[in-house]
């Protein structure tokens, strides 16, 4: 049985410009975001972008280029290491489920 990297694939089919063999690694890869994260931290992320134009699925190029922007932008925060910048989380609260909870759960006990 041999194993196979397909990071070193993905990474020569790259390098080397075969089109069908990288739209195929990411068209049937469950993990695309990881497999160009992974190349990123490696190689330039351009070489992909440059690739894109060539392949024959629109929704894959647009799934694709959208996770580029994504790598990208995520890199480029933690270059600048911008300390004003504060990720956030949004919370919506529903004040009227709170008061019904409190009414139907928090009961003194006697």
């Amino acid at each position: 049985m041999i194993l196979v990297n397909i990071n070193t694939i993905f990474t020569n089919a790259v390098y080397d410009r075969k089109i069908d063999v990288l739209e195929k690694i990411l068209a049937s890869s469950d993990s695309r975001i990881d497999l160009l994260e992974e190349f990123a931290e490696k190689e330039d992320l351009n070489l992909i972008i440059k690739v894109l134009p060539k392949f024959k699925s629109k929704g894959l190029i647009l799934n694709i280029e959208n996770n580029c922007n994504l790598i990208l932008n995520r890199n480029s925060c933690k270059e600048n290491k911008n300390k004003n910048f504060k990720p956030f989380i949004k919370k919506h609260i529903h004040y009227e489920n709170i008061e019904k909870n409190k009414n139907n759960y928090l009961r003194e006990v006697k």
